[in-house]
C-alpha cells in the first residue's frame, strides 16, 4: 500500500481527491489542514507521496524548514508535489502544478510514481567510484555520503539501467512526464548537476555522460559491468 499525504485546507480539493484515491486499491489518503499536525503524524513513517497546497496550507516559513528538514532525513525521500509553489521556493520539487489542478494528470503521475516505487531498487549498485542508491538517492564512497535530489536519482537510475542510452523524449516521459517544467534546458541543468556530484569523488576521472545529438548515456567505465 502507497500512501498520499495532502496538506490544505482546500475542502474542495481534498473531497475530490479523496473521491479518486478511493477507487484504488493501491493508494491511501491523509489529510491534514496544517503542516504541523502533518509532521506530528509522520514522526515514525512518512507517506510515498507529500502534495502541499501551497496557497491553501498556510505554511509559515519555519515549519516549512521543517518539512524539507524531515523529507531530507529519511533514507527513503517521499515525491514531494507542490501546488501554486511561491516564486522563491527554495527546493526542488519532484512535480509542480497550478490551479486549476487536472486531477486526471495528478493521477496519471501517481501511476509513474507507483511504477517507480516498485521498479527502483533499495539496494546500492556500483557506478564509477561511487555506490548508487536509487530508492535512498544517494551517492556514497568509503568517505562520504552525497544527496540526490528526486529529479536527479530518477535521471540517474533511468540511463543506469539503459545500456544503449535514451533519447531526450524518452527521458522526458520517464523523469518528467511531459511535464511543462520539463524541457531541454532542464534536461542539461541535471545533468550538469549530475556530473558535478559524480565527478567530485575523482577530478581526474573521465567523464560520466555521453551526449549526442540528444541521445543521453553514461559513459564507458562508469556502467558496472
Amino acid at each position: 500500500m502507497l500512501f498520499l499525504g495532502l496538506i490544505s485546507s482546500d475542502e474542495a480539493l481534498s473531497a475530490a481527491l479523496a473521491e479518486q484515491i478511493k477507487r484504488s486499491d493501491v493508494w491511501q489518503l491523509a489529510v491534514f489542514t496544517s503542516l504541523a499536525d502533518a509532521l506530528e503524524s509522520w514522526r515514525e513513517i512518512m507517506p510515498t507521496v507529500v502534495l502541499w497546497d501551497a496557497q491553501e496550507a498556510k505554511i509559515q516559513p519555519e515549519t516549512f524548514s521543517a518539512l524539507v528538514a524531515r523529507v531530507q532525513s529519511v533514507e527513503a525521500p517521499p515525491k514531494l508535489i507542490v501546488l501554486d509553489p511561491p516564486s522563491d521556493l527554495p527546493f526542488e520539487p519532484s512535480d509542480i502544478y497550478a490551479r486549476p489542478l487536472r486531477l486526471g494528470g495528478l493521477l496519471g503521475r501517481l501511476q509513474l510514481y507507483e511504477k517507480a516505487a516498485q521498479q527502483t531498487p533499495d539496494q546500492a549498485r556500483p557506478l564509477g567510484p561511487w555506490l548508487f542508491n536509487p530508492r535512498r538517492q544517494t551517492l556514497s564512497d568509503n568517505e562520504k555520503t552525497v544527496r540526490l535530489t528526486d529529479k536527479e536519482a530518477a535521471l540517474l537510475w533511468a540511463l543506469y539501467t539503459a545500456p544503449d542510452g535514451l533519447p531526450r523524449n524518452r527521458l522526458l516521459e520517464d523523469v518528467w512526464g511531459y511535464s511543462s517544467q520539463a524541457d531541454t534546458h532542464t534536461i542539461e541543468t541535471h545533468i550538469y548537476r549530475l556530473r558535478r556530484k559524480l565527478l567530485a569523488a575523482d577530478n581526474e576521472a573521465a567523464d560520466c555522460f555521453d551526449i549526442i545529438g540528444g541521445h543521453y548515456a553514461l559513459s564507458e567505465g562508469w556502467r558496472a559491468t
